[in-house]
């Protein structure tokens, strides 16, 4: 692209837009998690800012270069582990792939922080004057995430340059509303790159748009949830979870309750937590608690409980944890959908108080709620007849119960490798009915 061209895209650019998470009322990130409270304002945000840039200098300095990835056909950016494990098994069947890091938390070349806050920086002037005309919850989002918001600028020109220079055959991302993809995403179809959605974790009908040229969704439930107006250009193919493959393989029913899972994220109050465990060892004292904090949850829960036993997200995957539990207890979590796969069975405690069903699991009888610890233990018990959540499971993998079972990352390299080649066979799927705005197709077995 031109100067001018880049100019007149940047001043196209939907600051709010790619910073969903910060903006969006209706995923509401405020409400169900206050920011902190030190960080508000322009002069602590542009502190806050230039901490960061800091920090962007020293990475610079360190590991592979994004240049490596000249010649890379198959380009994935991720910004989390969560979202590395979710695309691996595709990007492993897939030649000529590689991997982009967009956060320190990821191995391998990293994508040029540095050069993005440099480029923001012209572009301040123009964020402050958004920021001003901002009312109601957007205005939160200017308060708390104006680095963000100004990083914006710099991320979509940056992303601009490396895109021209890698000049790979598609996109494949695993987040679709935090800005870091947002905007990569965006840049790509700047330049006519095809982009690639596939999940890493189950959604709710508050997430965004579909933005890109095709997604590879989990299943039926994630397709409800994003027919809506905005994603009428992309299409849509439900191809289940590439990383519960290998688990599926091992799936298996448990007849025991020795070793009981609770998992907990950051909206579940650390008090309510410590209460309820304490009342689960009161209820069941032969039980082994194993407490699994979500990995972004940077609270002192080994100071809280230091003689219980835990599972570390960031170094364990949730698949091996499963394997070492009979049943999982749980707030507001993905662990839910996971551990039915593998024949865990799990109920919902709502620890927060916040009385939603955020991913549909207890509406469609993914899982059942409970009230108490004694409650949960009736629910979890080996001789109480299994829930029926064949049906909830299937809306919510769409493989389960196909040939594709087990392989859905063969699924989803296989269409990557079509629409590379020319175009999707639509032979074998079909279009689901139904969806007002989203193109949807199912497997025709």
């Amino acid at each position: 692209m031109t100067r001018a061209e880049i100019d007149a895209a940047v001043a196209a650019l939907a600051i709010e837009d790619l910073n969903y998470a910060s903006s969006s009322e209706r995923l509401g990130i405020y409400r169900l998690k206050p920011p902190t409270k030190w960080k508000r304002g322009p002069l602590v945000n542009l502190l806050a800012y230039l901490g960061r840039w800091l920090l962007a200098a020293r990475a610079a300095l360190r590991g592979p270069a994004w240049q490596d990835l000249k010649g890379t056909q198959a380009l994935a950016v991720v910004w989390s582990a969560n979202q590395l494990q979710s695309l691996a098994p595709v990007l492993s069947r897939l030649p000529r792939s590689g991997i982009l890091a967009l956060h320190r938390s990821v191995a391998g070349p990293r994508f040029p922080d540095f050069a993005a806050f440099a480029a923001s920086i012209p572009y301040l002037p123009r964020l402050l004057r958004l920021r001003a005309q901002a009312q109601g919850y957007r205005r939160l989002g200017f308060e708390y995430d104006l680095d963000k918001y100004l990083l914006t600028y710099g991320y979509f020109v940056t992303a601009l340059r490396v895109l021209e220079h890698l000049a790979p055959r598609f996109v494949l991302v695993a987040n679709d509303h935090t800005m870091q993809t947002r905007v990569f995403a965006h840049a790509a179809s700047q330049l006519a790159v095809p982009t690639a959605y596939m999940q890493h974790a189950s959604v709710t009908s508050n997430f965004p748009p579909l933005a890109f040229d095709l997604a590879f969704l989990d299943g039926l439930d994630a397709a409800q949830k994003y027919d809506q107006p905005g994603s009428s250009a992309c299409r849509a193919f439900l191809t289940g979870i590439p990383k519960a493959d290998a688990a599926r393989g091992r799936a298996r029913d448990r007849d025991t309750l020795q070793r009981v899972g609770v998992c907990v994220n950051v909206l579940d109050p650390v008090d309510r937590v410590v209460g309820f465990i304490a009342s689960l060892r009161a209820e069941a004292p032969h039980l082994t608690v194993i407490l699994r904090p979500h990995p972004s949850d940077e609270r002192p829960w080994g100071a809280a409980m230091p003689e219980t036993e835990f599972s570390d997200a960031k170094a364990e995957p949730s698949f091996a944890f499963l394997d070492k539990v009979d049943a999982v207890i749980t707030g507001p979590s993905n662990i839910v959908l996971e551990a039915a796969l593998v024949g865990v069975r799990s109920v919902y405690v709502d620890f927060g108080g916040l009385g939603i069903d955020h991913y549909g699991f207890l509406a469609r009888g993914l899982c059942q709620r409970a009230d108490s610890a004694a409650e949960a233990l009736a629910l979890l018990h080996p001789a109480r007849e299994s829930p029926a959540f064949a049906g909830a499971l299937r809306a919510y993998c769409a493989t389960v119960g196909t040939s594709y079972d087990g392989r859905s990352a063969e699924l989803v390299e296989e269409l990557l490798s079509e629409e590379s080649a020319g175009g999707i066979d639509l032979r074998r799927w079909r279009r689901v009915p139904g969806f007002k705005h989203l193109e949807v197709h199912e497997l025709a077995e």
